[in-house]
């Protein structure tokens, strides 16, 4: 076909060119007086996908129940949104993955979407708050034989100063060493089962067992002791982890255990 000629299209029988999504049928045909002719081809236009906008969500804290200042999609489009985990729920501590789905109300043009953010969620402030002082202990990984440990009997045993009373020096607020606790994380906020089998408020001595739920072969095992609170007077000589009420039974002491000086 020689260049210059004028060629008018229609897409469905209609000269406008569309801009919805869908299958027209084009016929071209020649606008001219020393030439004519036709041709027919399909068009065909995509759904466009749905833009989602989802900024990360602030962190929280364990107890505070998803809503919309978490599940807070848009899109630039109408339509509905689809949560995974929906409104209202409470997630564990940790990292979590937040997902929606979108459907435009325009199905015609719009194709479906998902998206997914990351919530971190914080553990909730527990037992340890109150603490003036603690330490690391840490348990080497060497000494342990062949498989990990589970629910491992740890004889913590040590004379320092620092845990004896206030009125003798110390850091300890409680005669008795009830404001003794011990966690496996730097914030206490995983209290260990203890029995204090022997405090001496003078000298700092503590003689306490801690069952320890997986004491590893490969890799050092390290806990960290809380003491002086003064919100403490009285505790039970078997303690629970925080949040549960799992216990030593009262008067059993385990069969074996690691002397372990700090």
């Amino acid at each position: 076909m020689p260049n210059g000629l004028t060629v008018n299209f229609t897409y469905n029988g209609i000269s406008t060119a569309p801009t919805a999504a869908g299958s027209y049928t084009v016929v071209g045909t020649i606008s001219d007086s020393n030439y004519q002719g036709s041709n027919t081809g399909t068009l065909v236009i995509g759904k466009a996908a749905a833009a989602i906008t989802w900024a990360t969500p602030t962190a929280i804290t364990y107890g505070t129940a998803l809503s919309g200042i978490q599940l807070n999609a848009s899109s630039t489009v109408a339509g509905t949104y689809i949560y995974t985990p929906s409104v209202g729920t409470v997630l564990a501590a940790g990292s979590q993955t937040l997902s929606v789905t979108f459907t435009p109300t325009d199905s015609t043009d719009y194709t479906t979407a998902t998206s997914t953010v990351q919530l971190t969620v914080n553990q909730a402030q527990c037992g340890s708050s109150g603490y003036s002082y603690q330490r690391a202990i840490t348990i080497d990984h060497t000494k342990v034989p062949n498989t990990d440990q589970a629910n491992f009997p740890f004889l913590f045993n040590t004379t320092d100063p620092a845990f004896a009373t206030t009125a003798n020096g110390g850091h300890v607020t409680s005669s008795t060493g009830n404001d003794i606790i011990f966690s496996t994380d730097p914030n206490g906020l995983t209290k260990l089962d203890h029995e204090l089998e022997e405090y001496n408020p003078v000298t700092g001595q503590v003689i306490a067992w801690v069952r320890i739920p997986t004491l590893s072969h490969t890799t050092d095992t390290v806990l960290y002791v809380f003491y002086g609170n003064t919100s403490i007077t009285t505790r039970s000589r078997t303690q629970p982890v925080c949040g549960t009420t799992t216990t030593w039974a009262s008067g059993t002491l385990p069969t074996m255990a690691v002397n372990y000086p700090l």
